[in-house]
């Protein structure tokens, strides 16, 4: 499929936050994306595990307006795209900049306010992210940092039946050890083989409340009928 945005925009390092520059590998793209603060990175960590995030791309495009010989330009943080076909641009910013009033926060706030208005004017969705939304739970970023990093750590994911697996969970949750403990999945590939299925959004697991671990609760996700 080709995407609207697919190659993000070259950013100077030094240009947006400084020496605050994360750069990491995305399963869902298959490539390295790079990202210019802490808040970037968590935003990135939601989309990649979110399996209703189709696609995405960091630092899409920049944006220009000529107004009274004086032309303003922006470049927006990530361009989304859903499962369901919808797609929006997402602008990444602490909370406090949106209403503080010193220098900083006011340049956020004129910043939104432009990538807002070009995005009604054509024709796209636009959202801003702030750490409330993204730090919805205490340990959610730091569990889909962990689901992430063993998706990456072992190939052919896709390739194990799991059709055991399914019929034992389909009526109610278990926790992590309780699967284990059934020795339906391969050995020390659990974790991998789980945190693989809920990035299909084929289970759900328990990201905000506690750190993963064997009492971690697992069950199938409601809007899923899996087929084997």
């Amino acid at each position: 499929m080709t995407y609207l945005y697919q190659t993000p925009i070259k950013m100077p390092r030094g240009s947006h936050y400084g020496s605050d520059y994360w750069i990491s590998y995305s399963y869902k793209l298959k490539r390295k994306v790079c990202l210019y603060s802490m808040l970037e990175y968590a935003n990135f960590i939601v989309l990649e595990m979110n399996p209703n995030v189709d696609f995405f791309c960091e630092q899409p495009c920049k944006i220009e307006e000529n107004k009274t010989a004086r032309i303003s330009s922006s470049v927006l943080d990530f361009w989304v795209h859903y499962q369901d076909s919808s797609a929006e641009f997402q602008e990444v910013k602490y909370s406090y900049e949106l209403v503080g009033t010193g220098d900083a926060a006011e340049r956020s706030q004129r910043q939104i306010k432009f990538q807002h208005d070009w995005c009604v004017e054509n024709g796209y969705k636009y959202k801003v992210m702030t750490e409330k939304e993204l730090y919805d739970g205490p340990f959610k970023i730091q569990n889909l940092q962990l689901l992430q990093s063993h998706i990456l750590r072992l190939e052919g994911l896709n390739t194990f039946n799991l059709r055991n697996f399914f019929e034992m969970i389909k009526t109610r949750s278990m926790s992590i050890g309780e699967i284990k403990e059934q020795r339906i999945l391969p050995n020390d590939m659990e974790l991998s083989i789980l945190a693989y299925q809920h990035y299909l959004g084929n289970i759900e697991i328990d990201v905000k409340n506690r750190p993963i671990d064997n009492c971690t609760e697992v069950k199938v996700c409601e809007t899923k009928n899996i087929i084997f």
